[in-house]
């Protein structure tokens, strides 16, 4: 019926032009929309194989925080000063992610400095009392 009535409204207009038309159209739309769908997908994927959890620390990107929100389309973050970072699933998914709270232990180390005169070895001694003396260490 469309067609019928397309080709009476306008008569040198083929059925051919108008499967290439409809073709070209949807062309246009998958462009428009690659970006969502691949967010979406790429969102469904993290949510089923969860290689994080929410208020787990993650670093993408040099992007670091703490989960917040997984949703369809982005993961939220906090960063260690307070801000909301929001970052599209494409990218979490596709880019090389960092579970800093994945195990139970992990290493961190410290820049201490002290004056020219103190004593090295007593401040070592210092900080290796303070470590001994700390359970979650």
């Amino acid at each position: 019926g469309f067609l019928i009535a397309l080709v009476i409204m306008i008569p040198g207009f083929t059925p051919g032009q108008l499967m290439s038309a409809l073709g070209i159209g949807s062309v246009a739309i998958g462009f428009a929309f690659k970006d969502i769908f691949q967010n979406l997908l790429s969102g469904i994927l993290i949510l089923l194989s969860e290689p994080f959890r929410i208020g787990d620390s993650i670093v993408v990107n040099s992007l670091e925080g703490t989960v917040e929100d997984i949703q369809i389309r982005a993961t939220f973050l906090r960063s260690p000063d307070g801000r909301r970072i929001v970052i599209p699933n494409a990218t979490v998914y596709t880019s090389a992610l960092t579970v800093n709270t994945a195990y139970q232990q992990r290493r961190c180390e410290f820049v201490v400095g002290i004056g020219y005169d103190d004593d090295e070895q007593k401040a070592k001694q210092i900080i290796l009392d303070i470590l001994n003396n700390d359970r979650n260490v």
